[in-house]
Parts: structure tokens; C-alpha cells; sequence
């Protein structure tokens, strides 16, 4: 041991070595024994200390969970967390205080269970302090559910031993209950502080002992006498000064003292109210009134005395306001003038409020005059009277620019700066130089220059029209608080009953004056019958002799009853009108005729109503009787033009300037087949905006408002859906002033006229055709006979060089060509009078079908067999009457054009058809209109090329063509037109370019029996030329040429011939040579005399002489000179040489 502990030397074991052994073993066994002694009490002592171990345990444990359950009842929770704010333990509470079971919160930092904001977000931002340190926070925490909850937590710092970490001890405990406790206090604090520094009232805490003021409220320096609270608190009640009767104040203060000393409660200590006069800084002064309590302080147990000071002036003020209507009721009331009234009373009100001027403005024409003022000088008034509610120029918005505040006032405005009510009262507590510069009016600075500082405007109304003014006007600043207004507008209308009682009164009296001279002037009569009594006439006005010729004496006095003035007809159901008055009341009209003196008779209106007394019964029987006369003959003036109107086949309508019917007639509903009901208050399309055809609506409305009549026509559709056409005609109807009040609609269905306007225009264009047909015809009747002279010239001549000539003559070929020319010439010029109807027409009535199908074949081979042919004709026999001849050539040039139109078609197809057909109207056709009936139509159809619409109205034009050149003359439909004339039937052309063409012949209908026999076939034979037998013949023809060739064939077929181309001549030659000549041939129409003139002179010189008449003039020229075109002594130009010697052989032989 020694040598463990001391390391001894070499010297110290030399000294020893002797003996070492001997002490190793003493001291081995002395250490042994103390080892087993140690090692002994070791042994107990650690069982007594596991013993100690174990009971400390349990009692740990037992610590350990009563500490739990207190946690959990105080909702306390302790945790321990680490220096980087982990939660290492924590104990079980936290589960029913915040939701987290432990194993939740452990893996949780505490920074995680504060809120993200708010106290408590930095608890763990400090700095770990020494171990043993303690500091408490009061906190939030968050909740597992998302509440946040308040915490008192006291933090205990410590180190781990072992570890020697940091980490904190907390203990957090809930206080959320108390702390909203103390939240909810401290804001019932601030809010009652708040309405005690706010509250209008004064509140004040007075020491009982030393009587000094211990508090006063804000609102001491809000009453406007310049006092705060710093200059009342802390001194005495007898040191501040502040009331007028300052003894008055302190005897009632000490009374409270004095009360309250015998201990009572505060809430049974009695209220000492008193009045008195607060007194400012500036002498300025204020009523008020003071409550004084006594009560006793908790904390210092002093007695002190609790004080309200209340503002009362405007309560002293309200009391001096409030009786002044009823005042004023009683002063207007009396029998004055009502001016003198109103000053009186302004009097009264200066008197008892205590301003410095009153003044009542009313209205007297344009102007509001002062009539009643008081406490302004004469300047001032004679300034302010020249008040105005017109000028001469208007401000914006059309309103009058109006002098002064008072001229605003009453024009319902408020000057800048001033208060004003519904009722219109304006008033200005504080008037300054800004407020003066607002109305530029040397009025507003008289107001200003007369140190006024407060002023009310009060108008006075009438059943809500402004009459006058009430002006109150104070050199005291804050005389009219907003209070008191309410008091002034009821004395402003206290004034405005009272006039409109006297004006009422006035009116009344007028009234009555003006009743009773209405009743005498009035055009008619007044009655009254008293009922009781037996209808006794109690008053007649005197308009009884203006309406029955008897004076209202004879009818009061019983010398002319009423009765007997009444039309006999009308006195009972005038009676039965007074009798169901006196049953049942109220008023009846009655219209009935009397007579007048004079014996005329008129119409009246009588009005009566039944006058009840206060039983209900009837006591009388009132009644105006008033002329009707003229009223009755408009309203059956009225009635009659209303029938008319209603009659009329024109819609017509009235409507408002909208537009909107007001009145429509009958016809309105034919026309647009919506009933007068549905039309009536509905607005005419016409007058819609916007409408389809704004051009003709702006036109419309251009033309009206100039107050001109407007004119349209217009397509509009009927109910049903129909379209129609319609003209329309507004006219706008003015009053008396020249404005337009209404619109007169007439609107009239032209849809039928238009047609009929079609129609005409067709016709017209018929006729026009037709015209031109005609002056065509008549060209063709004129030029026919100068080309009857030249082809006569031409055939005789050609047949005289044919009879020279031999058949082998080289020249004979052309001869006949020239001669067949002229015989071609000669059937166009028949064809052209065929058209003009200038040629020979002899008309026969003949059966269609038979016709048709005898002409047929000849059809058929004039087709050709390319182009279908078709012929339908029904079984019945009918007939027309026509030229059969013609009848054939119309067929064949119709079927002709056909078969040109259809050409090279390979599908081509004519259908000629025939039928009866009955027409119920006229039908316009080229050749004329056809009358109503019926008619036999013949039509050829086909298919081919179709005619252009721009050709169809020239087809029937002479030598108008549509084929190529050479393949037409020009003249077929020519032809058939003048068959159809000839026939008095028409054509209707219906064609479709690339579809073809129809042509519709309508014959009029004739009687079958009428038909004439077939002719009988004659066989053609050579007709010999009958030569003259020397016989003297005596030509006469103004033509050379004509007189030259007819000269030479006669002589050919061997006559002796004397000619001259003059008439005179040829009487001249008669009564020469009048014995020899046999037989006399004249032209017709000569310059000196006609043929027939001639003739008949020459039988005047030769009896029994043979004539014959040659022309080349068409028929109706030749029946215009007595000659019948089938007259057997006439020759037709051009004529042949054997024609004409036939003829001659007929005359000498017959």
C-alpha cells in the first residue's frame, strides 16, 4: 500500500528489507480483515439501500400518477423538450386538452404546436439559459382540430447529467377561459370609458371632504365655454369660478354631503338635480342643469359626490318655440286685416324667442314683399323687398337665376353652406364672409353688413305651393339649433292655414256672388221642387225665359206649370226620373224635347239629383235644364256621318300621334280581317320604328309634320296571311292652336284596281297595236292599188309579148317569169289585204270538226312526215261563221310556222285541237277584246324554238318575220290576223322560249242550222278566151299606163276601142259618137268624177248603155262610193286578158 501510494526509494526498502516480509503479512492481514469488514457492510448497506430503492419507487410512481390526474383536472400539461425545440416526453393530458395523443406530440416540435402568427409564435426563439433558470409566458397553442387555446407555461431549463444536453422542463396550464375573460373585461372597459369621454353630457367626481374636483369628462371642453377638464381638476368647486350663482351650486352640494354621511348605499342615495348657468373663460355663459349623487369609493372608503351637467339651453329655448303656433292661431284667428295680423305676430315671435329680427315675405304677383317685419331698419328693407321669381334670363337647367338666399329658398333651393329639411327650410347658425361671397346680390351683404349670424328660412305653403316666407334672423351665432326648426316650419304653417282660412273665406264670398250671377246668366235654367208639400216650385232662375219663352214669375207664381212645356211625349219619364230620385237618390240625365212659347220646338238636358236631409229622406229635387238643340242635331249629324263612315268601302282609322287607333270603321276588318276590337288601341305598323322601308317612313314623316297629306301604296298582308295591295293616305288633323293631334288613315285595297290596270294597260297596248294594225291596213289599202295599176301594166303587157312570141322564142322564158312575178306580186298585195281587210271576205257558217278534218290531210303533206302531227277533235258538231277559204289558209300558214319553229328537231310534235269554251270575262286579245260567251277555240301547239317575249307583240306586223332571209314574207300571221278580224274572233299567243308555242283561235259560236250547204266540186277546165265581135268599147282610166295595156288586150281579143284618161273627155266622145259605142269600161276613182258619176251620166246621154267597172281599190273604198265589192259589173285589178274578156262577154250578153 505504501508503495502503491508513496513510491518509496531504494533507501527506504533498504532500511526495511529485514523486516518487510514480516510486515507485508501484518499488513496483508490487517487489510484483509478490513476488506471482509468493508465488503460486509457493503452488503448490508446495498440491500438497505435496494430496500430504500424499491419504496422510493413506488412512492414515485404513485407521485407520478397522482401528478397526471391533478394535470389532467387542472388541464395542466408538463413536457420536456430539447435545445432544438423537439417535444422528448410529454405527459398524457395533452390528449384531452389539445387533441395529440403523446406518440403525436412527441413527433411533433414545439414550434409546431404554436400558431403560425399571434403571441406565442417566438416562445422557443430564446437563447437556452443557465441550467436552473425559470421563466413563465403566456401563450396559444394550436389544436389538433384547428383552435387555438391559451396557456400560462413556466419554463425550467436544465442539462442532461449522463448527456450533459440542454433542454427544457414546461409546464403549460389552460387558461384560455381567463384569458378571454380578460379580454372580454378590458374591452367593456375601453367601450365604457369610450361613451363617458364621448356622451354629450358632463360627468364629475367632487372630494365630499375638501369639495374638489377629482375628475371631469371630456365633454366639459365640447359645450363651447372654452373649459377642460385640466382646469377644473384638483382645485375646489369655490376656486374654479365656473357658475354664474355659484352659492345656489355649493348649497345644494353640501346638501348631498350632508345626505349621503348617514351611510346609505350609493344606489339609495338621493338625486339633487339643480339648475344653474355655466360660465366660460370668456364670459360666454350656458344653461345647464346638474345632478349631483353622493356615493362612497371602495378602495379608499372617502366619500365622494358623482355629478351629471347637462346642457339644457336648447330645452329653455324649445319652451319659448313651442307655444308660438298655437299663439299664432289664436292672433290669426281674430277679424283684422290678415297683413295687420301677420305684424302683430311678428311681433310675438321676436318678442318670446328673443331674436333680433322677424319678417313674414308673401306673395303679391311676381314679387315676395316684406308685409309684416320687424327689428330691420328701412335700408335693410327696402333692399331686401326687391325679391324676384322670374328674370330675364334663365340658369342652368331652365331655372331663374333669383336674387338673394331668400329668393333661393323660394325657389326650393339651399344657398351653399346652409342646413336645409324636406319641407324646403333653410337656416345657418354661423354666417361668414365665404358664405356672403356664394350669391352675388348687394341683398346677401346687407344681411352680412347687418351682423347677422344666424337666420331661418321658413317658406309658407298652400297645399304645397310656397306663398310666402317666414325669416327669423339672430346676431347671435347657434341661435336656431336643428331642434327648434321643426317649431318654426309648424309656425310657417300655422301662418299658411291661416291664409288659406281667409283666402277660403274670400273665395266663399266670391263664390257665392259668383254663383248667384252664373244662375241668372247662365244659357239655361235652375229649378228646385220641394218634394213635401206636394212638389211645390220653390226656384226657377231666370234662364226659363231664354230656354221656354215664360219668365221664372209665371212658373213661381203657378200661371205656367212646367208640365205643360214638357213634350206630352217626355212628362212621364220625367216624372219616373224624379220619383226613382226620391227612392233611392243620387242624380239622373234625362233628354227630352219641350216647347217653347213661340210653338218651336227643342232639345234639353236635365240634371236632377235628389237633396237628402239629415233623416236620409229626400226633402227636394234640384235640377239644370240646358238647350241641346244643337248638340243633338251634330250628334245625329255625327251618327249619320259615323253610318257613312262605317258604310264606306276605304278603311278608315284615327289614331293618336303615336300612332296608336283610336277609332276604326267596319271596313278595316274586311280588309285586314282583324276585328275593330283587336285593332282598337293597337299601333299601326305604319308608324313603327323601326320600320322596313325607313326612306318612305322618314318621307311620311317629313310630309305630316309639315302638315301635308301623305300618299303610298304599299303591299301588306291580311290576318289569314293573304297578300294585298293597298293605298294608304295619312292626313294629320290640328286643333285650334295648329298642333297635330291625330292622324286620319284611309286606306283603301287597290289590289283589283291594279289588275284592272294591267288589264288596261294591256289593252291599251292592244289598242295601240290594233292602231297600228289598222294605219298599217290603211297603208296596205292605199299602196294596193297603185300596185294593182303596175302589175296590171305588167300582166298585160307580159301576156300581150306572150302571144307575139312563139314558144321557141329565147325570150319567151323570161316573159313568163316576169308574168309569173307579177301573178306572185299580185297574191301578196291579196294577202296584204286580206290582213287590212280590205279584200274580198265572204264569210259562210260552217261546222270546226268538219272543217278541221277535211283540211286535214292537206295539212299533213304541208308538215312533212318528220314532225309528228296530232288532231284532236271532240265528237260534238259546232259552228262558227267565217271565210272557208281563209279558215283553210289561217290552218295551213299556223302549221306552216310551226313546223319552221320545230326545224330539224327529231322529237317534234304540232297538236292541232279544238273545244267550246265558255268565258265569264272579257278577254284582250290583239284583234280586240272578246265579250264574255262562248266560242269555238281552235289551237295549234308545238314544240319548237319558242318566241322571245321582246317579238311576241310584232308577230301579227306585216312583213315582221323572225326566219331566215328568203325562207318568209312576212305576211302569214298578217293573214291570219286579218281572218280573225274579218271573223270577229281574237288570237291568244302563249309561247316559252326552247318549249315551244300556241296559238288559240276563238270563233264566236253561230246556230247550226245557219251552216251553209258544202259547195259542189267543180272540175277545172281550160277556159277559152272569148274574142269581141268588132263591138266599140270606150275606155276611160285616169292611169296611162293601166289605159295603155287594158287598150291593147281588148283590141287583142277584138274590139274597137276609143280611150282617154278624163272623164269629161269620155262624155264629150259619147254624145259624139254615142250610137256606135257598145259598152263603156271605167276606173272608179278618177280625179274629175268617179266611175259610177260616169256612168250614170252616160246613161243619161245613152239609155241602156253596157258599163263595167275596173279598180284596183280595195272593197270598203269601192262601198264608200255606192259600189258592193261582189258587184257582177266589176273587175278587179290586177286582171288577165281572158279574165277580162269573160267578164266583157257577161256584160254585153246578160
Amino acid at each position: 500500500l505504501y508503495y502503491l501510494w508513496m513510491h518509496p526509494d531504494e533507501a527506504f526498502f533498504a532500511s526495511y528489507r529485514s523486516s518487510a516480509p514480516r510486515v507485508v503479512f501484518g499488513m496483508g492481514m490487517v487489510v484483509t480483515v478490513l476488506l471482509s469488514l468493508i465488503v460486509h457492510s457493503i452488503g448490508r448497506r446495498q440491500d438497505s439501500l435496494l430496500t430504500l430503492v424499491e419504496e422510493r419507487t413506488a412512492s414515485l410512481t404513485e407521485a407520478v400518477a397522482m401528478y397526471e390526474r391533478m394535470a389532467r383536472n387542472s388541464r395542466t400539461i408538463a413536457m420536456r423538450v430539447t435545445a432544438v425545440g423537439v417535444v422528448s416526453e410529454i405527459s398524457e393530458s395533452i390528449l384531452d386538452i389539445l387533441g395529440y395523443s403523446p406518440a403525436e406530440a412527441g413527433a411533433l416540435s414545439f414550434q409546431a404546436l404554436l400558431p403560425a402568427s399571434g403571441p406565442g409564435a417566438t416562445v422557443m426563439d430564446k437563447v437556452l439559459p443557465p441550467p436552473g433558470v425559470t421563466w413563465a409566458k403566456r401563450h396559444a397553442f394550436l389544436c389538433k382540430d384547428g383552435q387555438v387555446r391559451w396557456f400560462a407555461s413556466t419554463f425550467h431549463s436544465g442539462r442532461d447529467r449522463v448527456a450533459g444536453d440542454a433542454f427544457w422542463d414546461v409546464t403549460s396550464t389552460d387558461v384560455t377561459e381567463a384569458h378571454e375573460a380578460e379580454v372580454a373585461l378590458m374591452m367593456r372597459e375601453r367601450k365604457y370609458r369610450s361613451l363617458v369621454e364621448d356622451m354629450g353630457d358632463v360627468l364629475l367626481e367632487v372630494d365630499a371632504q375638501t369639495l374638489r374636483f377629482a375628475y371631469v369628462s371630456p365633454a366639459i371642453a365640447r359645450i363651447g365655454l372654452g373649459l377642460h377638464p385640466a382646469d377644473l381638476v384638483g382645485r375646489t368647486l369655490p376656486d374654479v369660478g365656473v357658475f354664474q350663482d355659484e352659492e345656489a351650486v355649493l348649497a345644494e352640494l353640501r346638501g348631498v354631503i350632508g345626505d349621503g354621511a348617514s351611510g346609505e348605499r350609493a344606489d339609495e342615495a338621493p338625486v339633487r338635480p339643480v339648475d344653474a348657468v355655466l360660465v366660460g373663460p370668456a364670459g360666454k355663459s350656458l344653461d345647464v342643469e346638474i345632478t349631483f349623487r353622493h356615493f362612497r369609493d371602495q378602495a379608499s372608503g372617502r366619500g365622494m359626490v358623482g355629478g351629471i351637467l347637462r346642457d339644457v339651453s336648447f330645452k329653455k329655448m324649445r319652451e319659448k318655440y313651442e307655444h308660438l303656433p298655437m299663439a299664432a292661431m289664436q292672433l290669426l284667428a281674430e277679424p283684422e286685416d290678415f297683413d295687420s295680423l301677420l305684424g302683430r305676430l311678428a311681433q310675438l315671435v321676436k318678442r318670446e324667442t328673443g331674436v333680433d329680427a322677424v319678417g313674414v315675405r308673401m306673395n303679391r304677383g311676381r314679387g315676395f314683399p316684406f308685409v309684416a317685419s320687424t327689428g330691420y331698419d328701412a335700408a335693410f328693407l327696402a333692399t331686401e323687398n326687391a325679391i324676384s321669381l322670374e328674370s330675364e334670363s334663365a340658369g342652368e337647367g331652365g331655372r331663374c337665376n333669383l336674387r338673394c338666399f331668400c329668393g333661393l329658398v323660394l325657389s326650393g333651393l339651399a344657398p351653399k353652406g346652409w342646413q336645409r329639411t324636406s319641407y324646403g327650410t333653410a337656416w345657418i347658425n354661423d354666417f361668414t364672409d365665404d358664405l356672403a361671397e356664394t350669391v352675388r346680390d348687394p341683398s346677401v351683404r346687407a344681411c352680412y353688413h347687418s351682423a347677422l349670424a344666424s337666420m331661418v328660412l321658413a317658406p309658407i305653403r298652400v297645399d304645397g305651393t310656397v306663398i310666402g316666407m317666414l325669416k327669423m334672423d339672430c346676431r347671435t351665432a347657434g341661435a336656431f339649433p336643428e331642434d327648434v326648426i321643426p317649431m318654426i316650419e309648424a309656425l310657417g304653417a300655422q301662418i299658411g292655414e291661416s291664409f288659406e282660412r281667409v283666402e277660403a273665406e274670400r273665395s266663399l264670398r266670391e263664390s257665392r256672388r259668383q254663383y248667384a250671377s252664373l244662375i241668372t246668366n247662365m244659357p239655361g235654367m235652375v229649378y228646385r221642387y220641394a218634394v213635401e208639400g206636394g212638389w211645390k216650385l220653390e226656384f226657377m232662375s231666370e234662364g226659363a225665359f231664354d230656354l221656354c219663352g215664360h219668365a221664372a214669375d209665371e212658373f213661381l207664381s203657378g200661371g205656367v206649370s212646367y208640365e205643360s212645356v214638357v213634350d206630352p211625349a217626355a212628362v212621364k219619364p220625367l216624372w219616373d226620373a224624379w220619383q226613382q230620385l226620391v227612392a233611392s237618390g243620387g242624380t239622373r240625365h234625362l233628354a227630352y224635347a219641350i216647347v217653347h212659347k213661340d210653338g218651336t220646338r227643342r232639345w234639353v238636358l236635365d240634371t236632377s239629383a235628389a237633396v237628402q236631409g239629415e233623416s236620409g229622406a229626400c226633402q227636394a229635387v234640384e235640377g239644370f235644364v240646358f238647350d241641346i238643340t244643337e248638340r243633338r242635331r251634330a250628334e245625329e249629324a255625327r251618327a249619320r256621318f259615323a253610318m257613312a263612315m262605317d258604310q264606306s268601302r276605304e278603311a278608315v282609322l284615327i289614331t293618336d300621334p303615336d300612332g296608336v287607333v283610336e277609332y276604326v270603321n267596319a271596313s278595316s276588318a274586311v280588309l285586314t280581317g282583324c276585328s275593330a276590337a283587336e285593332t282598337l288601341g293597337s299601333t299601326m305598323p305604319l308608324f313603327a320604328l323601326p320600320p322596313a322601308d325607313s326612306e318612305r317612313y322618314h318621307a311620311m314623316w317629313k310630309a305630316l309634320l309639315k302638315g301635308h297629306v301623305w300618299e303610298t301604296q304599299m303591299e301588306s298582308v291580311r290576318m289569314d296571311g293573304t297578300p294585298f295591295q293597298e293605298r294608304v293616305a295619312v292626313s294629320p288633323i290640328r286643333d285650334a292652336a295648329g298642333a297635330i293631334v291625330s292622324f286620319l288613315v284611309i286606306r283603301r285595297d287597290v289590289t283589283q284596281e291594279l289588275q284592272d290596270a294591267d288589264e288596261r294597260e294591256k289593252l291599251r297596248g292592244q289598242v295601240a297595236q290594233m292602231s297600228k294594225m289598222e294605219s298599217v291596213g290603211l297603208l296596205a289599202g292605199g299602196i294596193a292599188h297603185d300596185f294593182n295599176n303596175m302589175l296590171q301594166a305588167i300582166l298585160g303587157y307580159s301576156e300581150m309579148a306572150l302571144m307575139q312570141l312563139g314558144d321557141s322564142h329565147p325570150v319567151q322564158p323570161d316573159i313568163l317569169a316576169v308574168r309569173n312575178a307579177a301573178r306572185r306580186a299580185a297574191e301578196l298585195t291579196q294577202q296584204l289585204l286580206v290582213f287590212a281587210r280590205k279584200s274580198k271576205f265572204e264569210p259562210k257558217v260552217i261546222g270546226v270538226p268538219k272543217a278541221i278534218s277535211a283540211t286535214a290531210s292537206l295539212l299533213k303533206r304541208v308538215i312533212g312526215e318528220n314532225v309528228a302531227f296530232e288532231l284532236a277533235l271532240p265528237d260534238l258538231d259546232y259552228c262558227i261563221k267565217v271565210d272557208p277559204s281563209q279558215f283553210d289558209q289561217t290552218l295551213t300558214n299556223l302549221c306552216i310556222n310551226a313546223r319552221d319553229a320545230i326545224g330539224v328537231r327529231p322529237d317534234g310534235r304540232i297538236a292541232l285541237r279544238s273545244l267550246v269554251r265558255e268565258t265569264e270575262r272579257e278577254i284582250v286579245t290583239p284583234t280586240g277584246i272578246l265579250p264574255p260567251g262562248r266560242y269555238a277555240v281552235v289551237s295549234v301547239s308545238d314544240n319548237g324554238s319558242g318566241i322571245p317575249p321582246d317579238q311576241l307583240g310584232r308577230l301579227f306586223e306585216p312583213f315582221f318575220t323572225t326566219k331566215p332571209k328568203g325562207k318568209g314574207t312576212g305576211l302569214g300571221l298578217a293573214t291570219v290576223y286579218g281572218t280573225m278580224k274579218a271573223s270577229n274572233g281574237g288570237i291568244v299567243v302563249t309561247s316559252a322560249v326552247g318549249s315551244g308555242t300556241t296559238f288559240e283561235l276563238y270563233f264566236p259560236l253561230v246556230a247550226s242550222e245557219d251552216a251553209d250547204a258544202p259547195p259542189r266540186s267543180v272540175n277545172r277546165v281550160q277556159v277559152r278566151v272569148e274574142g269581141g265581135r268588132g263591138e266599140h268599147v270606150l275606155l276611160v282610166d285616169d292611169e296611162e299606163t293601166v289605159l295603155a295595156t287594158t287598150r291593147r288586150m281588148l283590141e287583142s281579143i277584138g274590139y274597137e276601142v276609143l280611150s282617154t284618161s278624163s272623164p269629161l273627155k269620155a262624155l264629150d266622145i259619147l254624145r259624139e259618137k254615142g250610137a256606135t259605142i257598145q259598152l263603156l269600161i271605167s276606173d272608179v276613182i278618177m280625179p274629175e268624177m268617179t266611175g259610177p258619176v260616169l256612168v250614170g251620166r252616160a246613161r243619161e246621154i245613152l239609155p241602156g248603155l253596157r258599163c263595167l267597172l275596173i279598180s284596183g281599190y280595195t272593197g270598203n273604198i269601192l262601198s264608200e262610193h255606192g259600189i258592193a265589192e261582189n258587184n257582177q259589173t266589176l273587175v278587179h285589178k290586177p286582171f288577165t286578158r281572158a279574165a277580162l274578156a269573160h267578164k266583157i262577154r257577161e256584160c254585153l250578153t246578160s
